[in-house]
């Protein structure tokens, strides 16, 4: 998915907030920047049967984090599992290191880009 201000230009400020809604089983995404709003909501578990009795984990970037342009950066990796779960560290989603993701039924990794024009 991409999402971006093109009437506006590059930002030079903003705010990405990536909101888990476990109970509607949905992720919210809002990009907010200097007076712009975008937003969007990814269902999640979809078609998954007892999907409400899966134990659910989350790893993210604690923190600020310097912005690197041209290069994707991971934000947060929603962990789902119906009997096990293994935490991953989500330094590892970003460095391609993805042997653990095999043993979590379900992940959803945000990542984004950051381009200037």
């Amino acid at each position: 998915m991409m999402l971006g201000f093109p009437e506006v230009g590059s930002p030079k400020y903003g705010e990405i907030l990536i909101v888990p809604d476990f109970e509607r089983f949905a992720v919210k995404v809002i990009i907010a920047a200097e007076g712009s709003k975008i937003s969007t909501e990814i269902p999640i578990l979809e078609n998954v049967t007892d999907r409400e009795y899966y134990g659910r984990s989350a790893t993210e970037i604690v923190g600020k984090t310097d912005i690197r342009y041209n290069e994707e950066q991971g934000l947060l990796a929603l962990i789902y599992d119906n009997d096990q779960m293994r935490v991953l560290d989500i330094n590892d989603l970003m460095n391609g290191q993805t042997d653990s993701l095999r043993e979590n039924d379900y992940v959803y990794y945000f990542s984004f880009e950051f381009c200037k024009e």
